[in-house]
């Protein structure tokens, strides 16, 4: 975040499930932490946060639901995680599966999901310009029915570089690098 602060997504699953973050601001001596509840709803978990600006955060979540088509859900906070608005729907399908977003350094929201109702045989990258209302597919990674992939994480490395890693087809792992030109040629 903008003061070198950072946060990390947490959540539980064990009796109660809920989503936490966890606020990590760096000073001399012992690290300085807080912990902040996201949500008490048991079907938002595996939270992915993006730091907006200033005060602002966003977070997506897994769906838990039972429900035959359920979606990523999300919440926002102006005020650094203390409170958070209520859970809403994205557009985005989510077959109860992980799934990653980072902010791109011009604003724009990057996504690894699995983009489908059932199953985790096709993973697509999306991009969102308007921090998260609408998105669009920029490249599908992979779509072979019958196999599975799985667990996305996107990071960013200090070069500029972006990593994205999944489970590939529940044999290995998958490891793509590019930067944020080629992600621009694909929009």
């Amino acid at each position: 975040m903008d003061n070198g602060s950072f946060v990390v997504p947490v959540y539980h699953e064990f009796i109660k499930k809920f989503s936490q973050l966890v606020l990590i601001t760096p000073e001399k001596g012992p690290i300085k932490y807080e912990i902040r509840k996201i949500t008490t709803m048991g079907k938002a978990i595996q939270p992915s946060i993006l730091y907006d600006e200033g005060k602002s955060m966003k977070a997506f979540f897994r769906n838990m639901g039972d429900n035959r088509e359920n979606y990523i859900l999300n919440a926002s906070s102006n005020d650094m995680g203390q409170t958070w608005s209520g859970i809403s729907s994205t557009s985005l399908p989510n077959p109860n599966s992980g799934f990653d977003m980072i902010k791109l350094r011009d604003n724009m929201y990057l996504a690894a999901i699995n983009y489908s109702f059932h199953g985790r045989s096709n993973l697509s990258m999306l991009l969102s310009q308007d921090k998260g209302r609408t998105w669009r597919t920029i490249k599908v990674l992979e779509n072979t029915p019958g196999q599975e992939y799985s667990y996305p994480s996107i990071s960013r490395s200090k070069s500029g570089l972006y990593h994205i890693t999944y489970t590939y087809e529940r044999r290995k792992i998958k490891h793509i690098v590019f930067n944020e030109a080629w992600v621009r040629n694909l929009i």
